[in-house]
């Protein structure tokens, strides 16, 4: 008895802070059980599934690659070997594959570009004189509406040669032409010239020299070509600046 209140004294006098008496009661008789939590996994992200087809050419392409770096490096009959060896293969894939897409394309004859745009020397010849026909009847009708303005530069003899090009053009297909010097040096390339008062500014020309389209009784005014161009060249300029087609 006389040892227990010793000890009671002792704790006492003993001084205690003030976060003693805000901790949690500790001990066995309190049920005091630490759970410890476990930790969570990190999401792995799923690999991008590749197919067996895919993985094979992948294989295949990095022993070629390999193959081809060892025989640079390292030339001998070993290497020299091995890089025929797949080139081979590489080019019997390649053969089978071409095979199996002509039957395929026989048997579905709406992927035929052939049908469009025929391989025959015979049958090409006979497509192009078809479009030609049309841009020809297209160029002359358009010549009943409108006029050709060419914009040059006389001093160059580009632009001189250019004309004869152009007036052959307004020629063969009934357009009216107009040339427009615009440094005020005229040719006889072209049969009727006039003085540049301002048209090439009022028409829009950007550079020289430069075809204009235009049609005087509505004052539509459509650039048809700059530069240096042929007569066939300005056909098929005309057909794809008033949008139409060619097939």
């Amino acid at each position: 008895m006389i040892r227990f209140c010793t000890v009671l004294i002792v704790l006492l006098a003993t001084p205690l802070s003030a976060d003693y008496f805000h901790m949690p009661a500790r001990g066995w008789h309190w049920n005091n059980v630490i759970v410890k939590r476990a930790a969570k996994k990190p999401k792995l992200k799923s690999a991008p599934v590749i197919s067996a087809p895919e993985m094979e050419a992948a294989q295949f392409q990095a022993a070629l690659k390999a193959a081809k770096a060892a025989w640079v490096a390292n030339p001998s009959f070993e290497n020299d070997e091995r890089l025929m060896v797949l080139q081979k293969i590489a080019e019997d894939k390649a053969s089978f594959a071409t095979k199996s897409m002509l039957q395929f394309i026989a048997l579905n004859p709406r992927f035929n570009a052939g049908l469009t745009y025929p391989t025959n020397n015979a049958a090409q010849t006979a497509m192009l004189n078809a479009k030609a026909m049309r841009q020809k009847a297209f160029a002359a009708a358009v010549a009943k509406h409108f006029g050709l303005f060419y914009f040059y530069q006389g001093h160059k003899p580009e632009d001189i040669v250019n004309a004869k090009m152009v007036s052959l053009f307004a020629h063969l297909y009934g357009f009216s032409l107009i040339g427009i010097p615009v440094d005020g040096v005229a040719t006889n390339a072209v049969a009727d010239n006039k003085v540049d008062n301002g048209q090439a500014k009022r028409l829009g020309v950007k550079a020289t020299p430069a075809i204009m389209l235009v049609n005087p009784h509505t004052r539509q005014v459509i650039p048809l070509y700059y530069g240096y161009v042929s007569t066939t060249g300005l056909l098929t300029a005309l057909s794809e600046r008033l949008g139409v087609s060619d097939e």
